[in-house]
Parts: structure tokens; sequence; C-alpha cells
């Protein structure tokens, strides 16, 4: 059911909405892996599991959870609430479970929607969250129009890890900082934009 609907979604999205997609065989098949995207819409989450092989999970705000009809399809799409502005320490520990078990998850280090193409400074919960994980991580950009009959583009990074440049052994010495730079610079890359504080 999942994988019918997945390429029925991405079918429409690429009549209706003109998505292309880019670098979507880079995105490993197995394992753990943090995906972290950019975010310019509440339609993101979808777009981006339909532009994949593989089922996606991702954390959506609380809020979401209390509407009755939708929680229900959300926890099928493996969503996970997390409370926006304060340190949620279960939201972190089920996002570790959750790649740790070898899951997909999608991140929006921003923390909010965007309406501009330009990237903000990220949040440093996304650093300290790929520090414990330890996974692979994907950057993606999501670029263009939600509009009818418009350009919608997906563009996925090359897979990396978190270590130190000239110590691939030392992940465990990054600090979250240095976490949050290594994520941010490697979005940067993919956008072409420069990172505004």
């Amino acid at each position: 059911m999942y994988y019918l609907t997945q390429l029925a979604v991405r079918l429409w999205l690429r009549i209706f909405l003109g998505l292309r997609i880019e670098g979507s065989r880079d995105v490993p098949m197995r394992g753990g892996v943090l995906l972290c995207s950019n975010h310019i819409s509440n339609w993101d989450p979808v777009v981006l599991a339909a532009c994949l092989s593989r089922p996606v999970s991702f954390l959506a705000k609380e809020e979401l959870f209390r509407i009755r009809w939708l929680k229900p399809i959300i926890t099928k799409l493996h969503a996970y609430p997390i409370k926006r502005g304060a340190a949620d320490h279960q939201a972190m520990r089920t996002a570790v479970d959750v790649m740790k078990k070898g899951n997909l998850l999608v991140m929006f280090p921003e923390g909010t929607r965007k309406n501009h193409g330009s990237m903000v400074k990220i949040e440093r919960g996304v650093g300290l969250l790929a520090i414990r994980a330890n996974v692979i991580i994907v950057p993606a950009n999501i670029s263009g129009s939600y509009r009818f009959f418009g350009r919608l583009r997906v563009k996925f990074g090359e897979p990396f890890l978190l270590t130190v440049q000239d110590d691939p052994s030392s992940s465990n010495r990054l600090s979250v900082d240095e976490a949050v730079e290594m994520i941010a610079t490697h979005m940067r890359q993919l956008s072409g934009e420069g990172l505004r504080n």
C-alpha cells in the first residue's frame, strides 16, 4: 500500500507540479540515514517521500497529532511527534531509535518553513541528533514552486558521515557546533546559497 501510494503521488507531482528529481540513486537503500532538507512548504515531507525508493520517517509538530482525522494518517506514514521551541528529549530518543533500527529519517534543520529560497541558520538540535545517531547523512534541497504546472525540483546530495576531515575514525570528537557546521556546509553546497546568520 505504501509503495502504491508513493508511486501515485510521484506521478501526480510530475504531471501537475513539474517535479524533477536529481541524485535520488545516491541515497542508501538500507541502513539508518538522516536526511536533512530545507523546508519551503507543509507538503515537503510528502514530496521527499515520493522521491525516494524506500520508506521514510519524519518528526512532525505535535499539534498535528491532536487533529483527530489526521493523526491515524500521519502515524501510518511513519510520523513521530515533536514539541517545537523546547527541548524534547523523548523525541530525540525516538529519532535516534528510528535510525538505529535502520530507517531513513527526514529532518528540516532550519526548524520551520521559509518562504524565500535562501538557507538560514540551522538548529543545534540537529547536530546533537546526528552525533547521537552516528548514521549516514544525506543533504536535500527543494526548490521551485508548488503551483500547478510549475517547476518543482528536488535534489539529493552526496551521503557523508560526521568525521573530522583528517581522521575518519574520530566522529565522537565532534562538538555539536562542529556537527551543525558540517551539515550546514553540505546543505549550502547543494543549494548554492550562502548561510545567513
